[in-house]
C-alpha cells in the first residue's frame, strides 16, 4: 500500500505541478496576446485612455516568475530545508515587497481600466477570451491594492489607539 505522506512525489505535489502548468500556459498565452495587441492596428490608443502595454507585458512576465518561485519554494518546504534569514533584512525585504506590491497593483489596475476603455467591439485582434483574463488581473490587483491600503490604515489606527492608551 502506498503512503502519500512519505513518498517523494505524492498526489498533492502532482496536483500542484498540473495546476502550475495550466496557470503557466494561461499566463504565457496572455503574454502573447499582449504582444499581439501591441501590433494591432485597430486597437484604440487615444490620449485620454493611454495604455502602457509594455508594463502589462512586464506584469505578466513578473507573474510567471513569481508563480515559479512560489511553486519552487513549496517544493523546497516539503523537503524540510531550513533557510535562516536575518531578522533585520527580512523585515526590510518584507516592507520593500509590500510597497512594491502596492505600486505595481495600483498601476496594473490603472492600465487595465484604460485597456477596457480602449477595446473596440469590432476589433478582431483584441477581442479574444484573453482580454477577460486581463480584466480579471486588473480587478484582482485592484482588490490587492485596496487590501494593502486598508491594512496600512488598520495598523496606523491600532498604533494610535495603543499610543493613546499609554499616555
Amino acid at each position: 500500500m502506498l503512503k502519500t505522506s512519505s513518498s517523494p512525489l505524492n498526489y498533492s505535489k502532482i496536483l500542484t505541478l498540473v495546476i502550475y502548468l495550466i496557470m503557466m500556459y494561461i499566463l504565457i498565452q496572455t503574454y502573447y496576446y499582449l504582444v499581439k495587441i501591441d501590433n494591432c492596428e485597430c486597437f484604440n490608443k487615444n490620449d485620454k485612455y493611454a495604455v502602457n502595454v509594455e508594463f502589462m507585458k512586464f506584469y505578466q512576465f513578473l507573474e510567471m516568475i513569481l508563480l515559479t518561485i512560489f511553486v519552487f519554494i513549496g517544493f523546497l518546504n516539503s523537503l524540510k530545508l531550513k533557510v535562516v534569514i536575518p531578522k533585520m533584512s527580512g523585515m526590510f525585504l518584507s516592507t520593500l515587497t509590500f510597497v512594491l506590491l502596492l505600486g505595481v497593483s495600483v498601476y496594473m489596475s490603472y492600465n487595465t481600466f484604460h485597456f477596457y476603455m480602449n477595446v473596440k467591439q469590432d476589433c478582431k485582434c483584441v477581442n479574444s477570451w484573453y482580454k477577460y483574463f486581463v480584466y480579471f488581473e486588473g480587478i484582482s490587483t485592484f482588490i490587492t491594492a485596496l487590501r494593502i491600503i486598508f491594512m496600512i490604515l488598520f495598523v496606523f489606527m491600532v498604533l494610535i489607539l495603543f499610543y493613546n492608551q499609554l499616555s
